[in-house]
């Protein structure tokens, strides 16, 4: 069972890879946080490809794919959907919005407005959502892909602390190495569908296998722990890592030793995975901020001291 899992894992991984172009790294760290039962949080600037591998790994997943435009506008009721009174039976009934489904896109999260990113929250951190009163439970498994761009792209908002938390990764996607965008530049476009590589039921078997047969050792957690508390130290900090952080940290670390063929993870998974799990949870402080020190520096900093 686990061979065969690991075979439509990679799989997966190479209809992903050839479909975005240069994103290698990238598409692991997404894979990863797909297999740890998070949420993944790509940032970008417009047209480098944050939508497209997004609809990408839905597309290879056999699930029910729901896609949110954040816009100034947007409202509570476009997200989750709405009560509506049907006057010929006198009745009430409740049509659901695109977060029901098992991968949702939302499009530049932070475009929209604070009080909708808020909202967002229960569906992270509960897979549920309340409305009238009532809670609505989403389907399984749940994952949640947001792009967004640079902060200092106008007409964006900076997400609230509590909701960058509820992202278990954060990665950046940048513009295309030379080689990259001269293989796509002179590539064919490929218009034909894609087919599934896994089912739901697979994904869901996959997540319960990695909790429960991928073992980490003690040194290994000893380096999440001294990494996180390094973190929350420094000088430079107003806000470390949460001890949420430290969970996602642990998952994330065994998810990749599954993706690399091992059922043991290792300090190599500690390191690689520290950017994309640590960098959206920690808040510089204001002349960090000004002499430009920003909170991959200070990562780069604290991984030289424990290599």
């Amino acid at each position: 069972m686990m061979d065969e899992l690991r075979r439509k894992v990679d799989c997966l991984r190479t209809q992903v890879t050839s479909s975005v172009l240069g994103y290698e790294m990238v598409v692991d760290e997404v894979l990863i946080c797909l297999f740890s039962c998070g949420h993944m949080l790509l940032e970008g600037p417009p047209g480098v490809g944050k939508t497209h591998l997004a609809k990408t790994i839905a597309a290879l997943i056999d699930a029910s794919f729901g896609r949110i435009s954040a816009t100034p506008d947007l409202k509570a009721q476009d997200i989750f959907g709405d009560v509506f009174f049907d006057s010929p039976s006198k009745t009430q009934y409740f049509r659901k919005g695109p977060i029901f489904a098992n991968i949702v896109l939302i499009d530049e999260v932070n475009r929209a407005p604070h009080r909708i990113q808020s909202a967002f929250l229960e569906a992270m951190g509960e897979s549920a959502v309340s409305i009238t009163g009532e809670t609505h439970t989403l389907p399984r498994p749940f994952f949640l892909i947001a792009t967004q761009n640079p902060i200092e792209y106008v007409g964006t908002y900076k997400l609230p602390e509590a909701q960058r938390d509820r992202f278990m990764m954060k990665t950046k996607l940048t513009y295309m190495r030379r080689a990259d965008e001269k293989k796509l530049l002179n590539s064919k476009i490929n218009i034909e569908p894609l087919t599934p590589a896994l089912s739901c039921p697979e994904l869901l078997s996959i997540q319960k296998k990695i909790r429960e047969e991928v073992s980490i050792p003690a040194e290994v957690i000893e380096q999440i722990l001294d990494i996180l508390q390094a973190t929350r130290t420094r000088k430079e900090v107003v806000i470390g890592a949460s001890t949420r952080a430290g969970i996602s940290y642990v998952n994330a670390v065994k998810s990749r030793a599954f993706l690399e063929g091992r059922c043991k993870a290792c300090e190599e998974d500690v390191f690689e995975l520290a950017h994309p799990i640590l960098r959206h949870r920690i808040a510089m402080n204001q002349d960090s901020t000004a002499f430009g020190f920003t909170e991959d520096d200070l990562l780069n900093d604290i991984l030289r001291r424990f290599k």
